[in-house]
């Protein structure tokens, strides 16, 4: 292998990315703003490669202070003045008794899914004692709670990390331990790209004054690191919040408390949710109807099934769907060669499987009244089905209270698009990498919702958004059930101008 693809392989298989200059300065500014005081420092950098944030440290702050890199990999490039040392070493190994003032950091991003199973245990039964730390913890976290172990008192950590800091659930108990270690949290999320070798959006995180409690968290966001931000002091819990990206300094509760303290309500109160079939083996479950006919499958030992959200043809359930879940009622001939080639193929050996009786026999659950899209890249919808389908857990089952009508189910699943229920969603719903909303059954019954009494849905408008969903022009439905909603809703207009900004607003910062 050339020395140049040796080079490429290992930043690839180590999550390395070089930080960019003016990443670097930006975020060696907030280190200076910090340590402004202290005349000698000790600054160590985890993960230093050829020094470039150490570097950038002693241009802006001075060159009296010493400076520590610890690498997998050495880097001739690495400056050898006196003040300057460096040890090669897996920074897991480095010696936790070395304390510094000071650590910057550009960690390797390696997803939990690309570390082998042993360094998973390894980290996870070392961190996992004192500190709130879930098994499927990326690499970055880890190397962050190390780095913060080398800190002094009153020492300064100032690092470049994945949106997955705000985002991901395993950073939620992270963020939250944080709160007690350090005085003040500071972070800056910048919206574009700032790698080239990777899409992955990245944050600046200071956080000073190791050993105290916070008593300030603050978010700004920037286009760009080179353009001036400012930033929002936030509470502890919107710190604490899923959405925390999305909603910060925004008044979206307010717009929120001033809809349900007039005519929308929960969705709670007229229906209950429940996540769709979990199969666990989806591939051996769900098959196309003339394969499960293959395989000796007849229409009494197939139930039709919806899979992904492009199975939705508007706001009602499409006729004829593809995709059928096989049943057990009988075993025949071919239904046992069915079981023995899934047996095979270790599909018994499935989580979900295991814990069956019998683990072909799949637990369809009530049939839903309504099915929602609850992972979703632009506007989540509800859709009346009145075709009895089911749906695997990709989508989430409504179960309509049996005095709802048929009416006020229709207005259900139009408010649901409305700007207001779209609000509700984007604020409450969890925020994920590439601009995925995921709105968890809880979420979707605290969704507001509205209702006007003594009117029926106007036909034709409801026709019309049911077909623009149809066509996947899902914001010009959400725009005409709005205005449909707007008709009838007591709130002014200036009210439904500000939620249509707010909405906006969350979504651009979502995507």
């Amino acid at each position: 292998m050339k020395p140049m693809q040796l080079n490429q392989k290992r930043i690839i298989e180590n999550g390395i990315f070089y930080t960019p200059k003016a990443v670097a300065i930006e975020l060696v500014a907030g280190v200076q703003e910090r340590v402004s005081t202290r005349t000698k420092l000790s600054l160590l950098d985890p993960s230093a490669g050829e020094g470039a944030l150490l570097r950038a440290v002693e241009n802006q702050i001075g060159r009296k202070h010493g400076f520590h890199g610890c690498d997998l990999f050495h880097s001739a490039d690495f400056p050898t003045r006196k003040n300057w040392k460096f040890t090669q070493a897996n920074f897991f190994e480095y010696k936790t008794e070395t304390k510094f003032d000071v650590v910057v950091t550009n960690p390797p991003y390696i997803q939990y899914g690309k570390l082998s199973n042993k360094t998973r245990e390894t980290l996870y039964q070392q961190y996992s004692t004192n500190i709130p730390i879930q098994r499927n913890s990326d690499l970055w976290l880890y190397f962050i709670l190390k780095s913060i172990s080398h800190l002094k008192d009153n020492g300064v950590l100032a690092a470049v990390i994945p949106w997955s800091f705000l985002e991901a659930d395993f950073a939620h108990p992270f963020r939250e331990w944080l709160v007690s270690k350090f005085k003040s949290i500071d972070v800056l999320v910048l919206r574009d790209r700032h790698f080239e070798t990777t899409e992955k959006r990245v944050l600046l995180l200071w956080l000073s004054g190791y050993g105290h409690k916070a008593n300030s968290i603050k978010i700004g966001f920037s286009e760009h690191v080179e353009k001036e931000h400012s930033y929002s002091e936030i509470t502890l819990d919107a710190w604490k919040s899923s959405g925390l990206v999305a909603n910060v300094g925004l008044e979206t509760e307010s717009l929120l408390k001033q809809a349900k303290d007039t005519e929308f309500q929960v969705l709670s109160n007229y229906a209950s949710v429940q996540i769709g079939v979990v199969t666990g083996a989806n591939n051996f479950f769900i098959l196309d109807q003339h394969l499960a006919k293959k395989h000796g499958f007849g229409e009494k030992a197939t139930i039709p099934i919806l899979t992904t959200t492009t199975d939705l043809q508007g706001l009602n359930i499409p006729k004829d769907l593809k995709k059928v879940l096989i049943q057990f009622p009988c075993l025949t001939k071919k239904r046992n060669a069915y079981i023995a080639e899934g047996k095979r193929r270790e599909f018994d050996q499935r989580t979900h499987c295991k814990r069956r009786p019998q683990w072909y026999q799949v637990d369809q659950g009530r049939v839903p009244d309504a099915i929602f899209t609850y992972r979703v890249s632009s506007v989540p919808y509800m859709a009346l089905n009145p075709k009895r389908v089911q749906c695997t857990n990709t989508l989430h089952k409504v179960f309509f209270n049996s005095d709802v009508t048929i009416d006020q189910k229709r207005w259900i699943v139009l408010s649901i698009l409305s700007s207001v229920a779209q609000l509700s969603l984007e604020y409450k719903g969890r925020h994920y990498g590439n601009g995925i909303l995921k709105i968890e059954p809880s979420t979707l019954k605290n969704t507001l919702v509205f209702i006007p009494k003594n009117i029926t849905v106007p036909e034709e408008q409801f026709q019309t958004v049911s077909k623009l969903l149809g066509e996947g022009k899902k914001e010009e439905a959400s725009d005409l059930a709005t205005s449909i909603i707007k008709k009838y809703s007591v709130l002014p207009n200036k009210y439904w101008e500000q939620v249509s900004k707010t909405l906006c607003q969350i979504r651009l910062r979502r995507k």
